[in-house]
C-alpha cells in the first residue's frame, strides 16, 4: 500500500467514499492479484471505517492507523458492535468478533488489529472493561497480533459503548 493521503473530515458521504477508496487501494496492492471483495464485506468495511473517520465524534484512531494496519495485510476482517448495561464490554467485543468472523478473513497466527472503543460521556469505560476487551480479543486473534488501540467519548451514543475492529492477518 502506498503512503496514506491526508484526510480532512467532511460529511458522511465523503467518509464512506474515503473508506471505499481505502479498501480499493488495499485490494489493488495485493501481490498476486486484486482481492475479490463481496458486497456484504464492502458494506461492513466502509461502515466501520467511516465510523472511525467521523470528525464529529473522534476517537484516538487516525487515518494513518488504518493504513498502518492494512499495509502488510493478506486479508481483512471487520466487526462492530454496541452494548450497554452490565457486561457490556464482553457482549460488545464478542459480537464484534463474531461479525468479523462472518464478513472477512482471519486465518493467521500474526497480524495487526485496530481496536476502537467509543463510549458515551455519561457511561465511561472503566479499566476492568478495557482489560476484559483486550483479553477477549487476544483470545480471538491469538497472542502474537500487534494491537493499535483508540478510545474516545461519543455523545451520539446511547449510554453504552461501541467496539470496532479492523483485523489484518499478515502475509
Amino acid at each position: 500500500m502506498r503512503h496514506p493521503r491526508p484526510f480532512t473530515p467532511r460529511p458522511d458521504y465523503d467518509r464512506l467514499a474515503h473508506a471505499g477508496s481505502i479498501l480499493a487501494e488495499w485490494s489493488q496492492a495485493q501481490p498476486s492479484e486484486p482481492q475479490l471483495v463481496s458486497p456484504a464485506f464492502r458494506e461492513a468495511f466502509t461502515t466501520c471505517i467511516a465510523e472511525l473517520l467521523d470528525a464529529k465524534d473522534p476517537t484516538d484512531v487516525e487515518c494513518e492507523d488504518i493504513y498502518v494496519t492494512l499495509r502488510e495485510a493478506a486479508g481483512i476482517s471487520v466487526g462492530q458492535a454496541y452494548a450497554s448495561g452490565p457486561g457490556r464490554a464482553l457482549r460488545a467485543v464478542s459480537a464484534a468478533c463474531q461479525q468479523a468472523q462472518a464478513v472477512g478473513v482471519r486465518s493467521a497466527t500474526t497480524g495487526k488489529c485496530l481496536l476502537s472503543i467509543a463510549e458515551h460521556p455519561d457511561a465511561p469505560l472503566c479499566l476492568d472493561e478495557l482489560t476484559l476487551i483486550a483479553d477477549e480479543l487476544r483470545t480471538y486473534v491469538g497472542p502474537d497480533w500487534e494491537m493499535i488501540v483508540g478510545h474516545g467519548s461519543r455523545p451520539s451514543l446511547i449510554a453504552g459503548l461501541r467496539v470496532t475492529l479492523l483485523l489484518a492477518p499478515r502475509h
